[in-house]
């Protein structure tokens, strides 16, 4: 009973850490969206897991809400590496692409069921998160083969959001 407890109260305690940093006002305060995955990168090799961050295609400016979202998701899909997949390696990969820019986070894990009930808020904030950037967020999973969770924003929606950006600013 007392190790049961404890890991709840451990779980209690990394949700309360996820929704405070939720609630921080910008991600990207002192890096850009690069700089900060490369962070999270780190963070993964220094729990012990082996990861990697690619970024392929020409680079292009993105809006700093853009960014902002694309981080939490990457951030809540690491989390759930972390804390549920007991995967070995995780790859991290942002694709500047001609019709769309799209971020990836794929693991060897242990896999699970994107259409099963999950406790928590990770899938449906990630889904959220991308609906307010105009993106779409695609999980895939199968048992014992790895998850991948990414967020394919396609360059119409990154104009929209140019425009509105330069309107407001």
């Amino acid at each position: 009973h007392i190790e049961h407890a404890r890991g709840l109260a451990q779980s209690c305690l990394d949700e309360a850490r996820l929704s405070v940093r939720a609630l921080r006002p910008d991600p990207l305060q002192h890096a850009d969206l690069i700089e900060a995955l490369q962070a999270q990168v780190q963070r993964m090799e220094a729990s012990g897991t082996h990861a990697q961050l690619t970024v392929l295609g020409d680079r292009i400016p993105l809006p700093r809400e853009v960014q902002a979202e694309l981080l939490r998701i990457a951030q809540e899909s690491i989390t759930n590496v972390l804390k549920h997949a007991r995967a070995q390696t995780v790859h991290v990969t942002l694709a500047f692409g001609e019709d769309a820019v799209s971020l990836s986070v794929a693991d060897d894990g242990v896999g699970f069921d994107p259409e099963g009930r999950h406790d928590g808020f990770g899938l449906l904030g990630m889904r959220e998160r991308a609906e307010r950037i105009g993106a779409r967020l695609l999980v895939r999973s199968r048992a014992h083969g790895g998850s991948r969770v990414e967020t394919l924003l396609p360059r119409s929606a990154l104009a929209a959001l140019g425009s509105k950006e330069l309107r407001e600013g």
